[in-house]
């Protein structure tokens, strides 16, 4: 026996096919896994949602503070916007095509008035509760810079989405890559766990890290300083010039639109050395001007010059909490099924996803008994 199908229709908006609602070889995989997990077995998780989802709460409670579970809705429509504007890359696309009403640009104009009408509504919304004081967030000080400005809801609704974007997506994917690249060199998981277990007191009574910790862990500063290394949020670094300059030996009239290619600069051998397509996070043991030569223009996963993202501490911070939370109950392995294809967006993020076996640990073990992974998946 199983469940009802009509149940499984009728629910299907909140179960979907999920352990509770599904049936047949589908529920013993499912029921499999969620016991394994929870007797200290392995279990097979893909992980990107979890950590999309992480995100998204920091930078919601960061951006709206006690709104911030409204702001679930305006996060799926920012999702959704990103996959229409990464087909093709925002970079490549011929700005006058926006225009057009295809069905793409139909559905993308219809987000963007979906989000623009959120965003507005939890600011009235917050104007009429606090009046004259708006409150300490990231809504509150936009609202109260807003007064100045020619178009004010358009200020309001911008930054909100750029906040939204910068600080979620950038920040999930950085994440999602550190664990790949941990369960895949055991040797430096093994590392960065037994720095986290000692800064926060052994596993039997872990503390969850606070600010000073976090600063603390020098080795997962490292892994994750390595990682946006081999795998930075931004494909590219684009500039415009707005006015004739010289750059060298090179002439760039107004308006010329300069690319700097950031994964190719993070994989010049000239300023890297012979490992420079190796997972060394040793190379950070004495900070990121000694890593590589010439390190402004080496090394730029936040951009670079004036423009350099305001939001890099945040995520830095972000990064190692979820690292130090997860490495100090859990070791982890890639699983098979796991399919190594860096995709080329607005983000540089996995194509298909990333698929890991999951151990819970009591603090003394190190990779839980995992074999080690290829130590190819880099490139």
């Amino acid at each position: 026996m199983g469940k009802p199908t009509y149940l499984q229709k009728g629910q299907e908006p909140i179960f979907g096919a999920g352990v509770l609602k599904t049936n047949g070889a589908c529920w013993a995989r499912q029921r499999k896994d969620s016991v394994d997990g929870a007797k200290g077995g392995v279990a097979a998780v893909d992980v990107d949602a979890d950590i999309r989802s992480f995100s998204f709460d920091v930078i919601s409670r960061a951006c709206f503070g006690d709104d911030h579970s409204r702001g679930r809705e305006i996060f799926l429509r920012l999702r959704a916007l990103s996959g229409f504007m990464s087909e093709p890359s925002v970079i490549f696309t011929i700005p006058s095509l926006r225009y057009l009403p295809t069905a793409k640009n139909r559905r993308i104009w219809r987000l963007t008035q979906e989000i623009r009408s959120l965003i507005l509504e939890i600011a009235r919304g917050r104007r009429a509760a606090m009046g004259d004081s708006p409150g300490p967030d990231f809504l509150g000080s936009i609202i109260d810079n807003s007064g100045d400005q020619p178009r004010p809801d358009d200020f309001v609704v911008d930054n909100c989405k750029n906040i939204y974007f910068a600080g979620h997506e950038t920040t999930a994917v950085t994440a999602t890559w550190c664990l790949m690249l941990l369960a895949a060199h055991p040797e430096w998981q093994d590392r960065a766990r037994a720095e986290v277990l000692d800064v926060c007191g052994g596993a039997a009574g872990a503390a969850d890290p606070d600010f000073d910790m976090i600063s603390r862990m020098k080795t997962v500063g490292m892994v994750v300083q390595e990682t946006l290394r081999l795998f930075p949020p931004s494909s590219f670094v684009v500039r415009e010039t707005f006015r004739d300059i010289r750059l060298g030996q090179l002439l760039a009239p107004k308006g010329t639109y300069l690319f700097v290619p950031v994964s190719t600069m993070h994989h010049d051998a000239a300023s890297w050395g012979p490992t420079v397509d190796r997972f060394d996070p040793d190379r950070f043991k004495n900070g990121v001007a000694a890593a590589c030569k010439n390190p402004q223009a080496a090394f730029m996963p936040f951009g670079l010059g004036a423009r350099t993202c305001l939001g890099q501490n945040l995520a830095i911070v972000e990064v190692k909490t979820l690292l130090a939370v997860i490495l100090a109950r859990f070791a982890i392995a890639l699983s098979p099924d796991y399919r190594h294809s860096p995709a080329f967006r607005l983000i540089i993020e996995p194509e298909f996803g990333l698929r890991l076996h999951i151990r819970r640990i009591d603090g003394t073990a190190t990779h839980g008994g995992f074999v080690k992974s290829n130590d190819g998946l880099v490139s």
